[in-house]
């Protein structure tokens, strides 16, 4: 954690201010990814057939990427960039 929080702040305000824009955009398009896969998700689990499968599928993809937008901010916080 000291090693990234001294790499952060050793940039001046412009710089760090565009490394927290850039993660904010990762991280929005990550929770649009999971909307679209669950809306895929959806539209594909219609046959009955394919329900359980794509389900799971879908719900793995949703949590993995949650889970890594959590951590986004777990990081953030630790850095110091967020409060």
């Amino acid at each position: 954690m000291e090693f990234l929080r001294s790499l952060y702040f050793a940039f001046d305000e412009e710089v760090q201010a565009e490394i927290f824009k850039g993660l904010t955009f990762y991280s929005i398009a990550i929770l649009i990814l999971c909307i679209l896969v669950y809306v895929g998700g959806k539209i594909l689990s219609s046959s009955p057939e394919t329900k359980g499968k794509v389900s799971a599928f879908v719900f793995g993809i949703v949590v993995a990427n949650v889970i890594a937008v959590v951590y986004i901010l777990y990081m953030l916080r630790e850095i110091g960039i967020i409060q």
